[in-house]
């Protein structure tokens, strides 16, 4: 995804900033919120690779971001 320049790209900057902040003070990263916010979907039965295809169109890995947090396995 390209990132996006002039205001909406910093816009969008300053947003998801926040976000991750918010999320960061409750020692969680936002693919852990995902996570958390699927499985809360009770209408819907998960398994692990059911998850990383809904979620991975979402990923921000193509930014270096929640990188830190990522794990195999």
């Amino acid at each position: 995804m390209a990132a996006a320049t002039g205001w909406s790209g910093e816009a969008y900057r300053r947003v998801a900033d926040s976000i991750r902040g918010s999320l960061a003070a409750n020692d969680l990263s936002q693919p852990q919120w995902w996570i958390l916010n699927r499985l809360a979907d009770t209408s819907r039965s998960w398994r692990r690779a059911g998850l990383v295809e809904e979620l991975t169109p979402y990923s921000d890995n193509e930014e270096g971001r929640d990188s830190s947090t990522s794990s195999t396995g």
